[in-house]
């Protein structure tokens, strides 16, 4: 085996791919990225499929065999942090992916087989009229005024309106479709739940957060790659740094003797 596989003293730190939620895209992680490059972390944000965002199919299951290019591409061990809807892809594009040594999920959908982020964001949250996704055809858009409300209710009105700008439709496919295994049951798993996220209620983070190894709380709201990229930072380099080799094999030749 020697022959085949690297030593675990040989392998290069992981890397670290960070996955938005709905409507977002790669750019929501800028900041964090900025962080993490001083602290000396090798991420990269990966950019999902949608109109406005990039070719290819738009639903869950495209979402998740696009992540799962990013992790064979990376060829050394990968982290995975997933925020929000970003989660569900997380669960089950690791899935079978031996190079996937740790899961983050930073106010996310941590789900079982079977489940759906609709199943499980439970308590449901609760808005005034008129706030809320709206469906379009096969998608969903969330206007300013939502927005502002469900994602960047502690972020200066500025920088809310900055990223609101930046926002995409969403196929309804995304928080429909069942996800199809989950991974977390065989993978490390952090959790960071939000303490004041008007999109996915605390008392649903906590009650999914259970399910993760470790777990950490953060008072903020429901994007705190924006309004608490340091914090938020400090955590994926923790996470990536205890995480180990996995079931690592270089060469893709598993379980040769």
């Amino acid at each position: 085996m020697r022959d085949t596989l690297t030593s675990v003293s040989e392998l290069p730190p992981p890397l670290l791919l960070l996955v938005h939620g709905a409507w977002h895209g790669a750019w929501a992680w800028d900041p964090v990225l900025a962080h993490l490059a001083a602290a000396g972390v090798d991420a990269r944000a990966v950019t999902l499929p949608g109109p406005g965002r990039a070719p290819g199919r738009a639903d869950l299951a495209g979402h998740v065999a696009a992540l799962r290019t990013e992790i064979d591409a990376a060829g050394r061990p990968v982290v995975l942090a997933g925020h929000s809807y970003g989660g569900a892809v997380v669960t089950e594009a690791a899935a079978g992916r031996p190079s996937v040594t740790h899961l983050v999920y930073v106010a996310a959908f941590l789900l079982d087989e079977g489940e759906s982020c609709v199943d499980a964001n439970v308590p449901a949250p609760e808005y005034p009229e008129g706030i809320g996704p709206a469906l379009h055809g096969e998608h969903l858009t969330v206007d300013a005024a939502s927005a502002r409300l469900m994602f960047y209710d502690d972020l200066p009105p500025a920088a809310a309106d900055a990223a609101i700008a930046r926002l995409t439709p969403e196929h309804v496919g995304t928080v429909t479709s069942p996800v199809g295994a989950a991974a977390w049951r065989e993978v490390p798993s952090t959790y960071v739940v939000c303490a004041r996220d008007r999109a996915i209620p605390p008392a649903a983070q906590q009650r999914m957060a259970e399910r993760a190894t470790a777990r950490h709380v953060l008072d903020r709201a429901h994007s705190p790659m924006l309004g608490a990229p340091a914090e938020l930072a400090t955590l994926l380099a923790d996470a990536v740094r205890t995480a180990g080799p996995g079931r690592f094999e270089p060469t893709g030749r598993h379980g040769e003797e």
